[in-house]
């Protein structure tokens, strides 16, 4: 229960620290943010790749699952950087 606790706290001072963004990102910041995306492309279309593989239902609804999730996390940061443009 204490890991909670301090696992909370940690995404509360992440959520604070997200808040003081400063208004321009570096070469370095936006270069990383273009790898980031492109590792979770990258595993979303291996997930989906795997997905064709396996036969068993459940194995498939979890690696889609995950597909989606790195999908989404694309997804989250393009709405970033087009936030971050405006």
């Amino acid at each position: 229960m204490y890991k909670l606790k301090v696992d909370n706290q940690n995404n509360l001072e992440r959520t604070m620290k997200l808040k003081n963004l400063p208004k321009m990102i570096s070469t370095k910041d936006l270069m990383y943010i273009c790898d980031m995306f492109n590792w979770h492309l990258v595993a979303a279309k291996k997930m989906d790749s795997y997905a064709l593989q396996v036969n068993d239902k459940e194995c498939i609804k979890k690696i889609n699952e995950l597909a989606t999730l790195h999908y989404q996390t694309c997804e989250d940061l393009i709405k970033f950087l087009e936030s971050e443009a405006k």
